[in-house]
């Protein structure tokens, strides 16, 4: 059972960010499916802690994706990034220790929030980066990413390898959800 969509509207243009947004909608429709099965407290929190490490994961890559282009909005992007981090860690703390029951509030937000950001935070970032690809050669201009290799800027590699870093399913969207294995 979904509770977001994914459709063009949410395509950055950026292949290794919009394949991690995919795999985070997938994980919030996975985690909205439990909710509304009343799954097991376990599979639960194999869902939220596989969704939580994947957050973190997808957070980092795009911070790093700013700072390899001093993106000058990147300081209240982090923060907006943090304050979902915290409110997840949170939650999920809540509901370990049996303080929490999750409803679909919490799928609801969360798909709102996702939705949201990208549309319009991660779009503006997305641009800026496109347009500022590759780090200052010391002349005060930037280096295009224009070295591609097999249809890749270097600059995009770059990043991919920063992100995926060691094989991990869920930077593929390829991983099984209900046991949060990756």
């Amino acid at each position: 059972m979904s509770i977001i969509q994914w459709t063009d509207e949410y395509v950055t243009g950026d292949a290794v960010v919009d394949k991690q947004h995919r795999a985070l909608f997938a994980m919030v429709n996975a985690l909205h499916t439990a909710i509304v099965e009343r799954r097991a407290k376990e599979a639960m929190g194999d869902i939220l802690n596989a969704l939580e490490r994947y957050v973190v994961q997808h957070f980092d890559a795009e911070r790093r994706l700013m700072e390899s282009t001093n993106y000058p909005d990147m300081e209240s992007h982090v923060l907006l990034h943090r304050a979902l981090e915290d409110k997840a860690r949170d939650v999920i703390e809540e509901y370990r220790e049996g303080r929490l029951v999750l409803g679909v509030t919490l799928s609801q937000f969360l798909g709102k929030w996702l939705q949201e950001h990208i549309l319009i935070q991660d779009k503006k970032m997305i641009d800026w980066v496109k347009n500022h690809r590759g780090a200052a050669d010391g002349s005060g201009s930037f280096r295009t990413g224009t070295n591609d290799i097999q249809g890749e800027s270097t600059s995009r590699l770059q990043f991919a390898q920063a992100v995926e870093g060691e094989p991990s399913a869920y930077a593929t969207g390829e991983s099984d959800l209900k046991t949060g294995k990756g």
